[in-house]
């Protein structure tokens, strides 16, 4: 992201040197005041402090990168010099509660469940209907075939939320004693937590995506204005400042556009990291343009 807002602002940089020179020489032949030739100067500076803090900051970035990696901080990693805001990562339209079994929070409370039922002989057991997530779990056991099976409704119209029915065998004790109980509790707020991350990443990552699309048109109209705006301050229609504003308002966009696509890719990354991050990575589609 650094890079592609870094390549934003030499570009803008490179249009404030470009207008500076055109104004140094209407201002040689009277066509505009000093003060504009001032502005311009003030907007070259301005524009190169910030090109700077920004190559400072990308360092800095790099070098807390090389020690998370364990490297030497001038041995950088590969970077893309530049942002695809066309980019999408496609997921799967209907996601099983399965994945999340994958998790390690997940896995850690089945297995506290489990050991707290092993002396349980399955004779004592009994069984009945499936569990929903907004009832109460009393006790349950990692001890049937399947798990998480027959979604009936979702969250985030996206994951596929059964009843947590533990293949329509819930598991019930009579007198459960207290560690059970404690570890049956433990595993459905763990699993409650995992479907709230879910659904949380799921929300980030469709409001980024909407940002990003009302980005890209609003970039498209700046370029439009931007150019206008330098065709009238040719002409003497508009003063500098109003040009210098259609500048800033065009970096502005590029640089939200940058960050709305940052934002999409890091909440798809979350999205899969919620899941369990298992074997249903996220597959890249870029747009031909």
């Amino acid at each position: 992201m650094l890079n592609q807002q870094i390549g934003n602002l030499r570009d803008s940089l490179d249009i404030a040197e470009q207008t500076l020179a055109q104004i140094e020489s209407w201002h040689s032949v009277g066509k505009v005041g000093l003060l504009d030739v001032l502005q311009a100067r003030q907007t070259r500076l301005s524009r190169q402090n910030s090109l700077r803090a920004l190559l400072q900051q990308r360092e800095a970035s790099r070098n807390a990168l090389a020690l998370l990696l364990n490297r030497p901080a001038e041995q950088h990693t590969d970077e893309l010099a530049t942002l695809n805001t066309d980019q999408r990562v496609a997921i799967a339209a209907v996601t099983p509660l399965a994945v999340i079994s994958q998790r390690p929070d997940i896995q850690a409370a089945e297995s506290r469940l489990r050991a707290a039922l092993a002396g349980y002989d399955a004779a004592r057991l009994s069984f009945y209907p499936s569990l929903s997530l907004n009832a109460t779990m009393n006790a349950g056991s990692q001890v049937f075939s399947q798990w998480f099976n027959n979604p009936t409704r979702t969250v985030g119209s996206a994951v596929a939320l059964p009843f947590i029915q533990w293949n329509t065998v819930q598991l019930t004790i009579e007198q459960s004693n207290l560690q059970i109980k404690q570890a049956a509790v433990k595993f459905r707020q763990t699993a409650y937590t995992a479907l709230s991350e879910v659904d949380n990443a799921m929300e980030q990552r469709l409001s980024a995506d909407e940002q990003r699309g009302r980005l890209q048109q609003s970039l498209a109209l700046g370029k439009q204005r931007l150019a206008l705006t330098e065709s009238r301050y040719r002409a003497g229609a508009v003063d500098y400042q109003t040009l210098l504003d259609a500048q800033d308002v065009q970096l502005t966009l590029e640089n939200s556009l940058t960050q709305a696509q940052y934002d999409y890719l890091y909440a798809t990354l979350q999205l899969w990291l919620a899941q369990g991050g298992g074997n249903s990575e996220p597959r890249t589609i870029k747009n031909a343009a």
